[in-house]
């Protein structure tokens, strides 16, 4: 999910476009294995969407050492439903790449041991748009802080925020 947002802001960066569809992991508590997206580009070829997305398919194979990372594009030619407005589209690829993701803090007591993380494990656009993040910590008040922040980065974006559930 956090790699879709990546590779939205890239094409962003060249063309506006518009998302239709979005939907990316199955657990909130397991790090995302896909995420497909559906979007809108006038005017862009498909050359330039597999160049960027080879571009960034290369940097997690070896940033990431992930050898199996597969990003891909295909052009589409009948995408049905609604199209996100450029605006909000955005705003998603906006808090796609600003949400915080992955280990916050390693433990200073015990070595190897991570304190503090999240993942973003659910990301889905139907009639709207929903993130699941997992926030764990050992630490109660860094956990706290986490959440908080992403009420806040909610907030910045417009979105609404519901907590569920309380896992240590």
């Amino acid at each position: 999910n956090k790699v879709m947002g990546e590779l939205l802001s890239r094409i962003k960066a060249v063309m506006p476009l518009c998302i239709t569809s979005l939907s990316g992991g199955a657990k909130d508590n397991a790090i995302p294995r896909s995420c497909q997206v559906t979007a809108v580009m006038l005017g862009m070829h498909p050359e330039q969407i597999n160049d960027i997305a080879a571009q960034l398919q290369q940097e997690i194979r070896t940033q990431y050492d992930e050898p199996d990372a597969v990003i891909s594009g295909d052009n589409v030619d009948a995408l049905g439903g609604n199209a996100l407005s450029v605006e909000l589209t955005d705003k998603v690829i906006s808090f796609l790449c600003s949400a915080p993701n992955g280990v916050q803090k390693m433990s200073a007591d015990i070595e190897g041991l991570v304190q503090t993380s999240l993942n973003l494990g659910i990301a889905t656009l139907s009639d709207d748009l929903k993130l699941t993040f997992s926030v764990r910590s050992s630490v109660n008040s860094e956990k706290v802080e986490l959440l908080e922040r992403l009420q806040k980065l909610a907030e910045i974006h417009d979105a609404t925020y519901n907590q569920m559930g309380d896992y240590p």
